[in-house]
């Protein structure tokens, strides 16, 4: 079987939709090597290009800006694809009157819940693209429970078109326990304070930044220890930042760029607990990646949380701040969760049978 991706997010995005590519390529490549991938990519200058063989890289012939949303379907057409998967949200346009099937992962609509965060002509964008996937594509792909319902619910989507397969984390969240080296390494390379707490990912409203500062704002004097946020944003941040100037909480609660992906597991071995406690999520990977490393993590009961946390993480409310103040003091007071029960919640994500469910899908409609 010949199966194409649109993989330009796996080629430039370093962050979620891309990591969610390059992790199902990979696993497919090493699970699956007896069938033939092709990567449609409209530039494929990137750090990745070492993941990909060049000789299954397929870009346009010209310079067409819509390429890979019309102009693509000539190319998967002349590559005699079997089967075309938009792994980010995205299908090509009238990709179904080629008759060449096709699956979309549908990762969230945020943009149609927590509108704060984009442009109101963006989210028109977003919401045409969502409604022509889910009209065009053969199946879907949700990665929870809760994009599912939300596709169900807000874009009126046949639940039989919908599959759920969630996104099993990366290999390098399974590290063992950090060496005394490697520990002192990290905390000498990053300035750690001796005990922190951690949040790592995007500055964006619905990621709950400001309402989480204010909750450590009212823990008990003996449980302010240092927040350290590693991210980036845009207004939202210069927002965060300006609070904390107010209150004076420069060096207390620190905004720090992001860091390399491969020092986030060292990042939350090393921290007393990890705090999530985001309005919406597709998926909220991150519980999933700390748990994983063995940390404590309090997060949201909303969205799709719950899916990936199951029964280890502390969960609030996420609107509430007394709530998400009272989830850190229980959390810092907890022990890490059990080794024992975080190896059986990881089984539901294992990278082999979801593999195995993606190649059956595939299977399922070439064959039909």
């Amino acid at each position: 079987m010949k199966i194409g991706f649109d993989a330009k997010r796996a080629f430039h995005n370093r962050t979620g939709l891309g990591n969610y590519s390059r992790t199902l390529i990979h696993n497919l490549n090493s699970f699956y090597p007896e069938e033939e991938y092709l990567y449609f990519t409209p530039n494929p200058v990137s750090d990745y290009n070492h993941l990909f063989n060049p000789k299954q890289i397929i870009t346009p012939t010209g310079t067409n800006p819509l390429w890979r949303s019309m102009g693509i379907k000539e190319d998967i057409l002349r590559s005699e694809t079997d089967l075309f998967h938009g792994l980010s949200n995205e299908l090509p346009f009238g990709i179904h009157k080629t008759g060449i099937p096709s699956v979309v992962t549908i990762h969230d609509v945020i943009f149609d819940i927590v509108k704060a965060d984009f442009p109101w002509h963006d989210r028109i964008i977003y919401r045409l693209k969502t409604k022509k996937c889910i009209r065009e594509s053969t199946r879907i792909i949700a990665i929870s429970a809760a994009t599912k319902q939300d596709l169900i619910e807000r874009f009126h989507a046949d639940p039989a078109k919908i599959s759920v397969i969630y996104q099993p984390i990366d290999r390098q969240f399974y590290q063992p326990r950090l060496s005394k080296d490697d520990s002192d390494f990290i905390k000498s390379q990053y300035k750690l304070p001796a005990e922190y707490m951690l949040y790592v990912g995007a500055l964006m409203k619905r990621k709950n930044i400001l309402p989480m500062i204010q909750a450590w704002e009212r823990l008990p004097r003996a449980d302010q220890i240092p927040l350290l946020i590693f991210g980036k944003g845009n207004h939202y941040e210069q927002e965060i930042k300006a609070y904390l100037h107010s209150r004076n909480l420069d060096d207390r609660v620190q905004v720090r760029t992001p860091v390399p992906f491969e020092h986030v597991p060292a990042l939350y071995q090393l921290a007393e607990t990890v705090l999530y406690p985001s309005l919406y999520e597709g998926f909220g990977l991150p519980v999933l990646e700390a748990l994983a490393c063995g940390s404590k993590v309090v997060t949201s009961s909303t969205s799709s949380m719950p899916e990936a946390g199951g029964k280890l993480p502390v969960y609030v409310n996420p609107y509430s701040i007394d709530s998400i103040s009272e989830g850190i003091v229980k959390s810092l007071k907890h022990s890490p969760p059990d080794a024992v029960k975080v190896k059986e919640h990881l089984n539901t994500f294992d990278r082999v049978a979801l593999t195995e469910q993606i190649m059956n899908l595939y299977r399922d409609i070439t064959e039909k």
